[in-house]
């Protein structure tokens, strides 16, 4: 039987294992799966009632880059993920921007700092996480414009 998981309020980052397990990452605990990554990604928008060319789509029309897209997991534009790498990388993260307070450089990695003062160590340079909650910031603030001139 294979195994779902559906990304939540509580998800903090999702981390490819290899082709076919993933370290989930919530507030809470933390645990492997053995599901995609991608399709965790994909899965959740299609819960949501949506699907992730849609929110491709969506992410943009707010934003001019089509690489390494932050996308939005639900129509309600309430849960922004980013990912660290292309979809396709067996070493990928998809980071929470909604649970990320900060991130410190720490030598060639980076230090996640989330809600409740969670920190994660990961092997992602500060820059390729600062470009991304850039990213997610103007994804944010474009669609705010947006929803406010409807």
């Amino acid at each position: 039987m294979e195994e779902l998981y559906f990304i939540n309020d509580d998800t903090l980052f999702i981390k490819s294992e290899n082709e076919w397990r993933t370290k989930i990452c919530e507030k809470s605990k933390s645990f492997s799966i053995n599901q995609n990554h991608f399709s965790i990604i994909k899965d959740t928008c299609n819960n949501n009632r949506t699907s992730y060319e849609n929110m491709v789509k969506v992410s943009e029309n707010l934003i001019s880059k089509h690489y390494k897209m932050p996308i939005y997991l639900d129509k309600e534009c309430n849960n922004l993920f980013f990912p660290t790498r292309s979809n396709s990388s067996n070493n990928c993260y998809w980071i929470s921007y909604q649970n990320l307070v900060s991130f410190v450089k720490k030598g060639s990695s980076t230090i996640l700092v989330f809600k409740d003062n969670l920190k994660f160590k990961i092997p992602v340079s500060y820059n390729v996480i600062n470009n991304q909650f850039s990213r997610c910031l103007c994804m944010e603030n474009m669609n705010k414009i947006i929803v406010k001139k409807c």
